[in-house]
């Protein structure tokens, strides 16, 4: 404050957080950190598959998800099959691949 004696901290907390003058910091809501909580956090921190950016995950090209945990199919399986949690496709009848891009 004006005096010193009041403790104010770093912009509000950017409320996500309270201020907690007797630690003389934030103390940040839960997916919020910083010193004026003012980062979001991503879910699993992307699993290790993905930047987050502003607490929303950007996965690599072999993942997807919210917090980027499973395994992308090739080509998605091109829309004729089924993502198997291994990564791989199970292609409706009549097409093959890897990607279930071939007729």
């Amino acid at each position: 404050g004006d005096s010193c004696d009041v403790f104010t901290c770093l912009n509000g907390c950017s409320g996500h957080g309270s201020c907690r003058s007797d630690l003389a910091r934030c103390v940040c809501s839960a997916w919020y950190t910083g010193a004026d909580c003012g980062t979001a956090l991503c879910p699993s921190d992307c699993s290790g598959n993905g930047i987050c950016e502003n607490g929303v995950c950007l996965c690599d090209n072999l993942h997807t998800g919210h917090d980027c945990s499973i395994l992308r199919c090739p080509r998605d399986c091109s829309g004729r099959g089924v993502c198997l949690p291994s990564g791989s496709c199970s292609c409706q009848t009549g097409y093959y691949g890897d990607g279930c891009e071939i007729m």
